[in-house]
């Protein structure tokens, strides 16, 4: 799909650094359920919780953070996002931005409710993803406000978007740790009202820079007038 004008060399660029970072992912993942297969003798998310009980945590935390990370468009691994939405049609910018990429956070909300159990990890995990989450954002937002084409500063406006995710899925973990439910509840509610906002106003925001495409034949903010 990102390959639709393959015609350009941006786009050859962009597709091939969009099929080499999932791969990536992918090699993770695939690496994170094998390290779970080899602990559990299954490669299933419930058995998560079992790994993580019995101590087994670092390497299997740090390889599903990264492999769903990637695929979300966490900072350092976000480097795919800015160049495959300027590239792929605008609809397809919006399926990526307003669905593919929430499929990270939900890995990442999996993996970190298979340590529910366990207070001193989960200290540490929430600590991580609300770091990861706080950098994702400003990094996202910076650059955002930087970009003169109209779908690139909508692709790191989705970093940063991410970023805000991460930051309440961070302080519900803090929060659960410290035994305090409500502000768990509210950060939670937080973290999954604004995947589906972002879901909503991303996609509706890309079908908008299609429409102005298909009139200006450019993307660029600065020769609309």
């Amino acid at each position: 799909l990102i390959l639709f004008d393959a015609e350009r060399q941006q786009v050859l660029r962009a597709a091939l650094a969009y099929l080499i970072m999932m791969h990536i992912g992918f090699v993770l993942l695939v690496a994170g359920f094998a390290k779970i297969y080899a602990l559990t003798g299954t490669g299933n998310f419930a058995d998560l919780a079992v790994c993580f009980s019995a101590g087994k945590t670092s390497p299997i935390f740090i390889l599903f953070l990264l492999g769903f990370g990637m695929k979300a468009g966490l900072f350092p691994m976000h480097v795919w996002l800015p160049e495959a939405h300027p590239a792929a049609p605008s609809h397809v910018s919006a399926i990526m931005s307003g669905v593919m990429i929430k499929t990270g956070v939900y890995g990442i909300m999996r993996l970190m409710q298979a340590v529910d159990h366990n207070t001193e990890l989960l200290y540490d995990i929430g600590l991580i993803v609300l770091l990861s989450g706080i950098v994702t954002g400003l990094w996202g937002v910076i650059l955002a406000a930087m970009q003169n084409d109209v779908k690139r500063l909508l692709a790191y406006s989705s970093i940063e978007n991410i970023g805000v995710i991460f930051i309440g899925l961070g302080i519900a973990t803090l929060a659960n740790a410290s035994g305090n439910t409500a502000i768990m509840t509210l950060a939670l509610c937080g973290a999954l009202m604004h995947t589906i906002n972002h879901s909503l106003f991303k996609s509706l925001l890309f079908f908008g820079a299609g429409n102005i495409y298909s009139q200006m034949h450019t993307t660029l903010l600065d020769r609309f007038g």
